[in-house]
């Protein structure tokens, strides 16, 4: 964006039903592949997270890489059988500010709903 290098990732780990070692090795392969110098990095998409339990200890693990959870407190963005049980979608980032946030939750084409973030440089960085 403009003279900065912005570091992207879109994912899709595996359902929430396979091997925890799988889904752990999915998790880690993103984070390993994130260089600890990229300054703004965001990674986004399907992480089948179907618990609190499971959100908590994915946004610890990105926290722990430096990446902020974007999309938190947005609530589920997953339903079936028209309930709307977790958070399985995420959006974290390294080196911008969350402006906003939400889910889309009318949209139909998936059982999952749309997750946006709108992102800003933060106050004071040289990207302004």
């Amino acid at each position: 964006m403009g003279d900065t290098e912005v570091l992207v990732y879109s994912t899709h780990i595996e359902i929430a039903l396979a091997p925890p070692s799988l889904r752990e090795g999915q998790f880690a392969a993103i984070l390993a592949d994130i260089p600890d110098d990229a300054t703004h990095v965001i990674v986004g998409g399907d992480f089948n997270t179907i618990t609190g339990r499971g959100v908590n200890a994915l946004a610890g693990q990105f926290a722990a890489a430096g990446l902020d959870h974007a999309s938190a407190e947005l609530g589920p963005t997953f339903t079936r059988l028209g309930l709307r049980p977790s958070a399985t979608d995420h959006i974290f980032s390294r080196g911008f500010e969350r402006l906003d946030a939400g889910v889309l939750g009318e949209v139909r084409a998936s059982d999952h709903f749309p997750v946006w973030v709108r992102l800003g440089w933060p106050p004071g960085s040289s990207t302004n």
